[in-house]
């Protein structure tokens, strides 16, 4: 029998989804544990009542539609398409805890640069050069030193 899913079911989810970091988050170590993963959702899916396989696709459903809506904000700030409007799905701003999670190489998300970054960015200032030298953050040191 297929799941019914209701708003508020859907709220709770992502609630239980957020809470249980190793299953977005990859700079967790656990992150890579598939028995974390596994009893986490299990967890989730008690705490649900409903098929672990059916909060696992669900889970994937909305991650795979909140990088589609992200692309989308994306698309239209760099086009400048009028005013920045907020995305008008339901589950976007719920879903804004998968933009401080780290990305699947294990560096943290660049799509997200801090209020310093973007400050040093603005005033064509030189960043202190971190621990860790990702490809983006060199070709920032090195447009930056230009």
């Amino acid at each position: 029998m297929a799941v019914v899913w209701s708003n508020d079911k859907i709220m709770q989810l992502i609630e239980l989804f957020q809470s249980k970091s190793l299953l977005w988050d990859s700079s967790i170590k656990a992150y890579k544990d598939r028995n974390k993963k596994n009893d986490a959702l299990e967890e989730i899916s008690q705490a649900l009542n409903i098929p672990k396989k059916d909060v696992k696709n669900k889970i994937h459903v909305l991650r795979t539609q909140f990088t589609r809506e992200k692309k989308n904000m994306s698309a239209k700030k760099t086009t400048g398409r009028g005013a920045i409007e907020k995305c008008k799905w339901i589950y976007y701003e719920p879903l804004e805890f998968l933009l401080c999670g780290a990305t699947t190489s294990g560096e943290t998300d660049t799509m997200n640069k801090t209020a310093d970054e973007n400050n040093a960015l603005e005033n064509n200032m030189e960043l202190e050069p971190s621990n860790h030298q990702g490809p983006y953050r060199m070709l920032q040191h090195l447009h930056l030193r230009g």
